[in-house]
């Protein structure tokens, strides 16, 4: 099993990085969606049982985990 560890960019939380991940997906006048949105279910997604996002520093890494 090896890791891999990715530097994605400068966000406080993990939470920030994935909005703006979204925000590319949603045209402007539907920007008020990711409001309603939850952060647990966003984050399972993201991780889909292969990835770890994590915050360092207000740096963003996702580790990935390949078997």
């Amino acid at each position: 099993m090896s890791e891999r560890v990715e530097y994605l960019g400068d966000y406080p939380t993990v939470d920030e990085y994935f909005r703006s991940q979204l925000e590319e997906l949603v045209i402007p006048a539907g920007l008020w969606l990711l409001e309603c949105l939850d952060p647990e279910r966003i984050r399972e997604r993201f991780e889909a049982g292969v990835f770890r996002y994590f915050v360092a520093r207000g740096c963003v890494f996702r580790v990935s985990t390949d078997e």
